[in-house]
């Protein structure tokens, strides 16, 4: 699925949830609002164009905590705690992972605090991604 697509889609869903910000309120101004809303994707692959199969999930952390990802609330907060930089986030201290490889790519489209997200990381495992996050990509 191309990153559009997953991006429309999340803007679809905000937009008929009735979230969205006035057009005209910029951040900061009274009426404004901050927008947080992604799409998160796990593949199994060395890239998402040669993923074998894919998960997506949407996640919105402003301006409400909402979206199909399970664990919605603890994946905002981990975010919330890394300032929306995925590169920050925090997995389990001393997570201890086989050798095998079986590629995992991870991805997150959308906007963070009105700043436009666009993320990629493989993994040489799926137990190599709960290093670097506990609950952004767990689904």
């Amino acid at each position: 699925m191309s990153v559009l697509v997953r991006v429309m889609g999340v803007v679809g869903a905000v937009l008929a949830a009735g979230m969205w910000a006035p057009m005209g309120a910029a951040q900061g101004e009274p009426g404004g609002r901050t927008a947080s809303v992604l799409a998160l994707t796990v593949a199994r692959g060395p890239s998402l164009e040669q993923a074998s199969s894919q998960r997506v999930v949407f996640l919105i952390c402003a301006p409400i905590v909402w979206g199909t990802h399970p664990k919605a609330a603890a994946a905002c907060a981990e975010l919330t705690t890394a300032g929306g930089d995925f590169t920050k986030t925090q997995g389990e201290p001393l997570r201890v992972c086989t050798q095998e490889y079986d590629p995992v790519t991870v991805a997150a489209d959308g906007t963070w605090s009105n700043t436009t997200v666009r993320y990629r990381q493989t993994f040489p495992n799926a137990c190599a991604v709960g290093g670097n996050s506990v609950a952004v990509f767990d689904f």
